[in-house]
């Protein structure tokens, strides 16, 4: 990834954990054309269709690889980034820094942390962690998983003690922990694990999980401590799968009926809920990896992102996730605050629904993709706390990461528009939100570029709390935010052909079945190959624009210690720790 124009190395473990504060922002002065609407036009549409895309003979879009797939390597962990003595002499908490805070810092489990949700539901959030409308701020509390990530992107048993395969990857035996309880007191069991995965696989229950584990085709207990998952498929890295954040492990019933969606195993347990005010959880005393080090938790729910810096600033919230370059400033009181900045696979960008017009031809998708300086979007939006992508989600840290190279191209793109039929530009609309702070200069910037192509983008601001749920699947040009996620499990969970949520309703028989290539590749090299290969496809003819990957800043009270510097799905929210009677 770059930081202000400066190289990225790929290495392996330890970089990541230090974090990097980078220099003051200096973003380009343009005012985005916006319209607000004066009432909701929801276009009503099959969300579930399958799209047809014809492909015409039009020039592919100018993506190449800058070399041949290369030899299996340890898994590139982190991105090393390349800082100057000043920056460097910026206050940067390190792993080990960590570490001395949390034993400096005494637990105190009479204090409360406190965490804002954006409410991006509009209300409409559900304690089913499978749901697409699932509370995920909760379920990071209360619910927990087999498995999860580490910063250094190594498999951490959880749920699970161990995993083993039959040698193709197509059997998977799990070995459960003992030990464990639920809030309610219960003991877990392979038989949850067994209800758990036929509630994740059961698509007529709304399971967003479905499409991403869809090639198990049993799952069963064996003796008393252990589940085997019987795959369709070899999938030589499944357990990846299973470090999705949804993918958590429910009670399966308790005297006969099913145990309620909020009982979990995790270190905190639900007190009372408010979706759209303050859900209040507790210490779970019983916890199995020791007592947690606060003793409360409350989830506001904050919308607006402008609500969220002046909560923060208030000392109303303990922790704020992704702020931007421009908002860092804000947080300079090295007394109140502090920082984690960590290079991340997070990105920022545009969806256009490929099975409507004028997105339906590929023409279309490349010259918009061709209009943007990728470069000068890292510099301005991100202040260069990022890295260009070349509309693929795969991140640098990744060791599936194919390192295209897409270039701004500015006559490719009028030629592209005018074989398609708009010899004179086109006008286009945009819908957008104040949900994420990142957008409104990504598309102000994005506006000028496309302009010297002849795209004339209109900016139409949805409101932030029905921005999911009814822009989101549905309008055919978006902007939107995804965090980072495995190659393994973002490809097939966001462009494989019918996946839930698809949002640019791209469906290639040929990336699917690149997809199920690599899984069932025991060869890294090989394996790289097909990722690489779907990863071009996807760029060349997919309707996602990608222009970067992000790296993420956290703001961290100086009140609490304890929180690694990974995203908020791995993190062991157990181990932080608040100092006693502070804010």
């Amino acid at each position: 990834m770059k930081l202000n124009k400066q190289r990225f190395n790929l290495l392996s473990l330890t970089i990541l954990f230090g974090l990097l504060v980078g220099c003051e922002p200096e973003f380009v002065e343009v005012e985005p054309t916006l319209v607000v609407p004066t009432r909701a036009d929801v276009v009503e549409t099959d969300a579930t269709q399958e799209a047809v895309v014809e492909i015409s003979a039009t020039e592919p879009v100018q993506v190449t690889a800058e070399a041949e797939a290369p030899e299996p390597v340890l898994i590139p962990t982190a991105v090393a980034v390349e800082v100057s003595e000043e920056d460097a002499a910026e206050s940067v908490e390190t792993t080990e820094e960590t570490a001395e805070a949390i034993d400096a810092q005494p637990a105190d489990v009479s204090s409360t942390l406190r965490m804002a949700h954006s409410l991006i539901w509009g209300g409409a959030e559900v304690t089913d962690p499978y749901a697409a409308t699932r509370f995920a701020e909760f379920s990071l509390f209360v619910h927990e998983r087999l498995l999860r990530l580490d910063g250094s992107g190594t498999l951490v048993p959880v749920l699970a003690t161990d995993w083993q395969s039959n040698g193709d990857g197509s059997v998977w035996t799990f070995t459960i922990r003992s030990g464990v309880t639920f809030h309610n007191g219960q003991p877990l069991s392979p038989a949850d694990v067994v209800y758990s995965f036929e509630r994740m696989l059961d698509g007529t229950a709304g399971s967003t999980l479905q499409s991403v584990l869809q090639q198990i085709s049993s799952v069963a207990q064996a003796g008393n401590d252990q589940v085997v998952i019987e795959l369709s498929s070899p999938d030589v890295e499944f357990p990846l799968l299973l470090t999705d954040e949804r993918a958590v492990i429910l009670q399966s019933n308790v005297n006969g009926t099913p145990s309620a969606d909020e009982v979990g195993t995790g270190p905190f347990k639900l007190e009372s809920i408010d979706i759209n005010g303050i859900t209040q959880l507790v210490i779970n005393d019983g916890y199995w990896a020791g007592r947690p080090g606060v003793g409360r938790v409350e989830i506001i729910a904050i919308p607006d992102d402008v609500t969220r810096i002046d909560a923060m600033l208030a000392e109303q919230i303990d922790m704020l996730d992704d702020i931007t370059a421009e908002q860092k400033a804000q947080f300079a009181d090295g007394n109140r605050f502090g920082l984690q900045n960590v290079p991340t696979g997070n990105w920022r960008g545009f969806a256009m629904r490929v099975d409507s017009p004028p997105f339906d031809n590929p023409a279309v998708r490349q010259a918009i993709k061709l209009a943007a300086d990728r470069q000068a979007l890292v510099d301005q939006v991100l202040n260069g706390a990022g890295t260009v992508a070349c509309d693929h989600p795969v991140w640098a840290g990744d060791r599936y990461h194919n390192p295209l190279t897409c270039e701004q191209d500015i006559e490719q793109a009028k030629t592209l528009l005018a074989d398609a039929g708009y010899a004179n530009g086109i006008d286009l609309t945009i819908r957008t939100s104040s949900l994420d702070p990142y957008w409104p200069q990504l598309l102000a910037v994005y506006q000028q570029q496309a302009a010297a192509a002849g795209i004339r983008l209109e900016i139409i601001e949805d409101p932030a709390e029905t921005f999911w749920t009814t822009t989101w699947l549905i309008e055919p040009f978006i902007t939107t935010s995804w965090n980072e996620r495995p190659a393994h499990l973002i490809l097939n969970e966001a462009w494989r052909s019918g996946a839930p949520w698809n949002e640019t309703y791209w469906n290639e028989s040929e990336f699917d079945q690149l997809l199920a290539q690599a899984a069932a590749e025991p060869d890294v090299a090989l394996r790289r190959g097909f990722y690489w290969q779907a990863q071009e496809l996807l760029a060349q003819t997919g309707g996602s624009f990608i222009p970067f990957h992000l790296n993420q800043t956290r703001v961290i009270s100086t009140c609490i210690a304890g929180i690694q510097p990974i995203a908020a799905e791995h993190i062991d929210f157990a181990k932080i720790v608040k100092t006693p009677n502070c804010n």
